[in-house]
Parts: structure tokens; C-alpha cells; sequence
């Protein structure tokens, strides 16, 4: 045995409730510990985060320091399942998932925060309710601000422009390589509303492209 190794009484790791054994920690963390610089697990640190701010009540935003998704919110395995961290730490505080109700954020409008405490404001809501907030807040995401969105504002009025001249969906949908059915969408403002572009009229379109 070297001297000033083996520890006795509990684990120096937050959590733990094994017998220390070396350096302070079971044998699990202190392995840990010299191979990392940390005792604690990624996901150890993630419980330990979410176990100290469920029981810390505040009215102060909470920003998410662990995995961030494309939409910039912060994303958690919890109970097996993705879900953002806001919706984590919720389900954790009240004890219900509920289907079909979003985990909404508080006043501080911030997607990364993960604040459940209705303090901040954090509640379960419907998903018109919580679109309706996010448009009233002026937080909605829309257009280009969409990370998945293939298009920009600018080609957006541009296809509404050549297909209310008459240019031929199929012929805009090759050149902006997007599907006939968005154009069609853009030209009846099913999506990018946001732009105030006024519905192109069938008939109009139809009568340009066969027009000599």
C-alpha cells in the first residue's frame, strides 16, 4: 500500500455514496479524475446540474452549458428520450410530461435558458399558445432565421415576382433547387408570410405562361 493513498470514509464526488479508496474517491471517480481532470461523468455532471437547479428556485435566467442544438436551444437524453433542457428540468420540477404541450420559456426570452421555476415563468402551454407568445414577443423565428431554411429573403421575392410574371413553378423550382409544392406555397403565402408578399392568382400565372 503507498502511504497517503488509500482514503477512508465517503466518496469526494458530488453524489456518490460509494467508499472512498484512493485519493478521496472510489475507485470509478478517481479513475475518472486522473484520466479527465474531473471526477464526475459527462452525464454525472449534467444529473448533478439539473438535480441543484430543480431545487433552487429563482426568478434569474439559467443558461443550459451542455449540448446546444441548430435552433440554439440546449437538448438533454432524459428518461431515455431527446428533449431541450427547459423541458427536462419542467418535467423533472412537476412530475408530468405532458403530449402535445410545449415546455415554454419565461420573460427572459433566452432559448438556451432551462430555468423551470414558475418564478421565471416557465410553464406548460399549448403550441398555439406558445406560438402565439413567441409572435407577440416578436422571438418567433422565421425565414432565413430558420436553420433548415434552403432559401433567403431576396430569392423569396424574386420567385413571387417571375411566377407572377408567368414563369413556370417547375422551371423556378429547378433553378432555386426546392420542390414545385414551396413555390406554390410562397406564391399562395402559405409560408413567408413574414414578408407581407400578396397571393399571386392562378389564373393570372396561367394566362401569362400561355400568352404568345
Amino acid at each position: 500500500m503507498t502511504a497517503g493513498k488509500r482514503s477512508t470514509g465517503p466518496c469526494a464526488a458530488p453524489g456518490c455514496g460509494r467508499d472512498a479508496r484512493t485519493k478521496g474517491f472510489c475507485s470509478t471517480h478517481y479513475e475518472h479524475n486522473r484520466k479527465c481532470g474531473d471526477p464526475l461523468s459527462r452525464r454525472e455532471r449534467i444529473d448533478r446540474f439539473l438535480a441543484d437547479l430543480v431545487s433552487s428556485p429563482t426568478d434569474q435566467c439559467v443558461s443550459w452549458p451542455f449540448a446546444v442544438s441548430s435552433a440554439g436551444y440546449g437538448v438533454v437524453i432524459h428518461d431515455g428520450k431527446m428533449m431541450t433542457a427547459l423541458r427536462a428540468a419542467l418535467v423533472m420540477l412537476t412530475g408530468e410530461n405532458p403530449s402535445g404541450m410545449d415546455a415554454a420559456h419565461g420573460a427572459c426570452h433566452n432559448r438556451l435558458c432551462c430555468n423551470p421555476h414558475p418564478e421565471h415563468g416557465a410553464s406548460w402551454k399549448t403550441r398555439a399558445d406558445n406560438m402565439a407568445d413567441k409572435g407577440r414577443d416578436g422571438t418567433a423565428r422565421a425565414g432565413s432565421d430558420i436553420p433548415s431554411s434552403r432559401l433567403r429573403e431576396w430569392q423569396v421575392r424574386s420567385i413571387h415576382a417571375a411566377r407572377a410574371s408567368g414563369e413556370p413553378a417547375s422551371a423556378l423550382a429547378e433553378r432555386y433547387g426546392v420542390s414545385e409544392a414551396t413555390i406554390g406555397a410562397i406564391c399562395s403565402g402559405r409560408r413567408w408570410r413574414h414578408l407581407g408578399l400578396p397571393p399571386v392568382s392562378r389564373k393570372w400565372t396561367r394566362r401569362k405562361a400561355g400568352s404568345p
